[in-house]
């Protein structure tokens, strides 16, 4: 284990495997972000396996000094609010029905622009177009969002956003888990899960150590 190369199996063959590697990936980075180890991360597929090349290794001192952090917003919407309202909890995160209104009202104006401004170029471009950069564009992760209210998963989705916040400090111990199992080709994926509801039992954490990949 250099801490810096770690591999990612490919146990189901479908795209389920290449979230898996990219939401690891952004892992590190927020990691790496935090210890203030710049440069560049390569994400390999290596067929069997992807691999995930670091520009700095990973240490145990760099985990100590984590905080806690979010790797993805709750899905926040007046049903998923009202959800976690009769738990006695708040709910904060992407804001899904506001964003669906700043999408809404993007596009009528921009539909009354003139055709110059209405090309993927001059978006790219616009401080060439000021009646262009005068519109609020929406969150560029509305699109995902979406795709999670349209699979009416939210609640589901909002359970595991919610249980990784809750971790606070015990984030470290995850992640020191991931970094063990994906450390080696060949992931003891067993050894991960007796490892997991160990510290669950430890610490009485609620909630399932597996869940159904959405």
């Amino acid at each position: 284990m250099d801490g810096k190369t770690y591999y990612i199996d490919k146990t189901s063959d479908t795209s389920a495997d290449t979230l898996l590697a990219v939401g690891f990936a952004s892992l590190l980075r927020e990691a790496l972000r935090q210890r203030h180890k710049l440069g560049r991360i390569l994400l390999e597929d290596r067929g069997t396996h992807y691999t995930i090349q670091l520009p700095a290794p990973i240490t145990d001192n760099d985990l100590q000094g984590l905080k806690p952090f979010s790797l993805i917003q709750p899905l926040v919407t007046d049903k998923q609010e009202k959800k976690q309202s009769e738990k006695g909890q708040a709910l904060d995160g992407f804001d899904y029905q506001g964003q669906q209104e700043i999408s809404k009202t993007y596009y009528e104006k921009l539909k009354k622009l003139p055709p110059e401004c209405r090309t993927p170029l001059a978006r790219l471009n616009k401080s060439k177009y000021p009646l262009l950069a005068e519109l609020e564009e929406p969150h560029w992760q509305l699109g995902h969002y979406r795709t999670i209210s349209q699979m009416k998963i939210a609640s589901s989705f909002n359970e595991l956003a919610q249980r990784w916040l809750l971790l606070e400090e015990l984030q470290r111990d995850h992640i020191h888990l991931l970094l063990t199992l994906f450390s080696n080709p060949r992931n003891d994926l067993e050894a991960a899960i007796i490892t997991c509801q160990k510290i669950a039992n430890e610490h009485e954490l609620v909630g399932k150590t597996q869940v159904t990949a959405f």
